[in-house]
């Protein structure tokens, strides 16, 4: 009874530790090249990021970013600044080491391959409060004869050098941005390929916050997760790994908990 009591009391401890579990990662990436790779936060303050956690329940995903950029897209020397969007993938592989913030990383070199993204689909440039804006999920396939992460990645996505020029930077008006850095989904690529699935994103209160369904996709078999996301600017990125496992529903939990209440209460019963 007592090994049974045990067994109960820890089962029960996990399921309420599972209920709370969610992924961190704390913005220790630089990255970039040229003349702002070394900035931590290119222009101050207002584009800090400092963490974003992922979590998973049962077949949704949320990833939740901490950044004073939240709700503040701005126009700056006539060039717009938006959200950059989000992408995905299982495995980290940046070019350099934490320590020096991986000041030379960029989608020309890194050994990452970015394999989803949750594209904007109208509100990338929206000032003030965003809510509920719609995101596309889309999938970021192989293009044939890529072989490498750069020539994967050059094929699926827009760098911020790219974007920048498209928002209205000009020679006559120069902007710090971070250059080389992974932005926009190139929605129009071959290899990309849209998953039919939408979900929201929301920006306020210092908080940009993403949610979509990813059932279907062979996301709901992964144990980690990495992220890169920034402003279209790119003047601070948060980008890293996180292990995260699948989080029961707090109703799952709850009959859970109340199946293993019962089954103590019965041992109890057959051991008076």
């Amino acid at each position: 009874m007592r090994k049974f009591h045990s067994f109960a009391v820890a089962a029960l401890a996990a399921l309420a530790l599972n209920g709370a579990h969610a992924g961190t990662i704390t913005d220790n990436y630089t990255g970039g090249t040229g003349t702002y790779s070394s900035a931590e936060s290119i222009g101050g303050s207002d584009y800090a990021i400092s963490q974003a956690s992922i979590t998973r329940v049962n077949n949704v995903l949320n990833v939740v970013i901490s950044t004073v950029f939240a709700g503040n897209a701005t126009t700056v020397s006539g060039v717009k600044v938006g959200y950059g969007d989000l992408f995905l993938s299982n495995a980290w592989n940046p070019v350099g080491a934490v320590g020096s913030g991986y000041t030379t990383d960029n989608m020309a070199n890194s050994g990452t391959i970015w394999k989803y993204a949750l594209g904007i689909d109208s509100a990338r440039y929206t000032t003030g409060a965003i809510t509920a804006a719609a995101v596309t999920l889309y999938q970021l396939g192989t293009p044939t004869g890529a072989t490498t992460a750069a020539a994967i990645n050059a094929a699926n996505i827009n760098t911020s050098d790219t974007v920048m020029k498209a928002a209205g930077m000009g020679t006559t008006n120069p902007v710090g941005y971070r250059y080389g850095q992974a932005d926009t989904v190139k929605t129009t690529s071959l290899s990309v390929s849209d998953s039919l699935k939408d979900g929201t994103m929301t920006a306020a209160n210092g908080l940009v916050s993403f949610s979509i369904d990813i059932s279907g996709t062979d996301m709901m078999n992964w144990t980690s997760f990495a992220m890169h996301w920034g402003e279209t600017c790119q003047n601070d990125v948060i980008e890293g790994v996180t292990g995260v496992g699948s989080v029961p529903e707090p109703a799952s939990i709850a009959l859970l908990g109340l199946g293993l209440a019962g089954l103590i209460a019965a041992r109890r019963r057959k051991a008076a």
